[in-house]
């Protein structure tokens, strides 16, 4: 969270085009680290009010979270499973398996294509 606020949220609060619009707000699921005084700090710090979302909501208010990315993953999950089950049979006991960053730029091409709105 730390590294995604500096990166990211923080240019993005304080850069001036969003600070000539006053307060930004950064809406949060209830996640232990997203809670801390350090993140809370962080962002009070940064033109950025905080709210964050109850506890079992998080899938009433995320519906792109709950349908297509949920299935995204699942559909990707099954590509990677069919990668181990054939790398298991051409690699020596104990090689790592890791696909290649080509290897994953097709799951997700393949995955994505295959998702029908």
């Amino acid at each position: 969270m730390i590294i995604f606020l500096q990166k990211i949220w923080i240019p993005f609060a304080t850069s001036p085009e969003v600070k000539a619009c006053g307060l930004c707000l950064l809406l949060m699921d209830s996640f232990s680290s997203h809670m801390t005084k350090t993140i809370k700090k962080m962002l009070s710090d940064c033109n950025t009010i905080t709210e964050f979302v109850p506890k079992g909501y998080t899938a009433k208010l995320q519906v792109m979270d709950v349908g297509l990315n949920r299935l995204f993953k699942l559909r990707y999950e099954i590509e990677f499973h069919q990668y181990i089950r054939v790398m298991v049979h051409r690699l020596s006991p104990g090689e790592p398996i890791r696909p290649s960053r080509q290897d994953v730029s097709k799951w997700v091409m393949k995955v994505w294509h295959n998702i029908k709105p």
